[in-house]
């Protein structure tokens, strides 16, 4: 939780302005209280008679107590809600691209049954999309993890699309980059139900990247729309996530 406020007020100008204007106070209402001696440059001036007036130092003392308990109140009310909101979306968004990811990696007939909530989140790693995003350039995959992969994204293209509200609630910049996302779920789901008739010789080989013909280009086909989709989710898991929420 500590490491989410922190992250928080990296990213948040307001919020750091905020942040650093209420130790300030507090330092100052430290100095108040302390009553250090006036410079002797100011001694016998009317400016020393306002600084040790009781008047100008309670006063002092009630705003900046006010101000301290302002911010106590809006950190407490707003700040606190509002980094576990961000963090509960970013958990959901992260766990719906984790879903495709699992169906690859995991390779299950089943995978896009798979609910949200037990998918293996260990895929949103940027190593692992490397690694994948270098087979993908030279069309060394699996043909079934690829299959999987487009059963759950045509599963779960509708989800995509409705966390969209859910992507809104945490900014403009993540709303854009989460409607590319789904734009690369759909690219990958329009190809669903769309496989070439496969003999059973043809089966044996169907990982063959150097075979040019339908079930061949298909394969291609998968092998480019799932790496643009990885590319897009690598850029969101290193410039919008923007809670340690994996």
């Amino acid at each position: 939780m500590l490491n989410n406020f922190a992250l928080h007020f990296q990213k948040d100008k307001n919020d750091r302005f905020l942040l650093k204007l209420f130790f300030f106070s507090i330092l100052l209402l430290i100095l108040i209280k302390i009553q250090f001696p006036i410079i002797h440059y100011l001694n016998d001036t009317f400016l020393e008679k306002i600084l040790i007036s009781s008047i100008t130092i309670d006063i002092s003392n009630n705003l900046l107590v006010g101000l301290i308990s302002t911010f106590i109140f809006y950190f407490l009310a707003t700040v606190i809600p509002k980094i576990k909101l961000n963090t509960e979306s970013i958990y959901t968004l992260n766990s719906l691209i984790a879903s495709l990811l699992d169906s690859f990696n995991r390779t299950r007939v089943f995978g896009h049954e798979t609910p949200i909530t037990h998918v293996d989140r260990s895929t949103l790693d940027i190593q692992w999309l490397d690694k994948i995003l270098a087979n993908l350039e030279k069309n060394e995959t699996d043909f079934l993890s690829l299959k999987f992969t487009l059963a759950t994204a045509y599963t779960k293209y509708d989800d995509f699309k409705n966390t969209l509200q859910i992507a809104n609630s945490l900014g403009a910049k993540h709303t854009l980059k989460w409607i590319v996302i789904i734009d690369k779920v759909r690219l990958i789901a329009e190809n669903y139900d769309k496989q070439p008739y496969v003999n059973k010789e043809r089966i044996r080989s169907i990982n063959n990247s150097e075979i040019d013909d339908e079930i061949g280009q298909f394969k291609k086909n998968l092998d480019f729309r799932f790496q643009e989709f990885c590319e897009e989710v690598k850029e969101w898991l290193i410039n919008y996530d923007t809670y340690s929420v994996k």
